[in-house]
């Protein structure tokens, strides 16, 4: 009689097995409370240390190994969304997680564990928590664009000048940067978007095996901050033609 196949789960040290029957049942858990997420990431970083090591490179086969697991015993689970867990425990201890359970969701989290800088990162999470209410994925996108835009280097060029390499706001300066902006625009706009294989219908053929987390982490980041650029760029194109009319007319009555 052949012996039964074996497991996943048949696969791991005692301790990582138990860890594993607790994140099976927390994937389970619906809605789950923010803590429970990241109870279920230091579980994922329990099962790493077993399979991998942790400080080893957690490759895409030991992840892929866990995602089958999971999927023999009825979690269907992302590779994306087991890095993100396992980062969520890495980035916050257990105690940062409960100043800010009820006030972020965990897709404000998750774009927020895209933002690479630990200082920027810890200023859009303060600025959340200051909130009186929880904000939308789409509003920690917009504080994420606010605390992550270029400021000057202290000790800048007076009068609204600028050090070389940062933001000038001489009119001839900003304009010169303004038209550079503008002229690459069309280009990035064609590879993306224009004919039928654009980066973007060839990004929406992609399968799983292709979608690295650090693929999907970029594209929405970059989502939100293109959200951000396009209400700005709207607002300022609103004030620029008035501006121009203004201006023509000055030259006019001066001349």
């Amino acid at each position: 009689m052949p012996a039964p196949k074996q497991t996943y789960r048949d696969t791991l040290p005692e301790p990582q097995r138990r860890a594993f029957d607790r994140l099976v049942v927390l994937l389970g858990t619906s809605p789950r409370p923010l803590g429970a997420t990241y109870t279920a990431g230091t579980l994922i970083r329990s099962i790493r240390a077993a399979v991998g090591g942790y400080n080893s490179k957690w490759t895409d086969n030991l992840v892929a190994g866990l995602v089958a697991g999971l999927a023999a015993v009825d979690r269907t689970v992302s590779k994306s969304l087991l890095h993100r867990l396992q980062k969520f425990a890495v980035t916050y201890t257990r105690e940062d997680v409960e100043t800010f359970e009820g006030k972020l969701s965990w897709e404000g989290v998750t774009r927020l564990l895209g933002v690479e800088d630990g200082s920027q990162r810890r200023a859009v999470l303060k600025r959340i928590l200051a909130q009186k209410t929880p904000p939308s994925s789409r509003e920690v996108q917009r504080l994420i664009g606010a605390c992550t835009s270029y400021k000057p280097p202290r000790g800048g060029a007076k009068h609204g000048g600028a050090k070389r390499g940062g933001r000038s706001q001489h009119p001839n300066n900003a304009l010169r940067a303004l038209r550079a902006l503008a002229d690459r625009w069309p280009e990035v706009h064609s590879s993306w978007a224009t004919g039928s294989d654009s980066a973007l219908v060839r990004s929406e053929r992609l399968g799983p095996a292709l979608l690295s987390p650090t693929f999907l982490d970029e594209l929405e980041r970059v989502a939100g901050a293109v959200e951000v650029m396009a209400r700005q760029a709207r607002e300022l194109a609103q004030r620029l033609g008035p501006l121009v009319r203004t201006l023509r007319k000055r030259v006019r009555v001066s001349t």
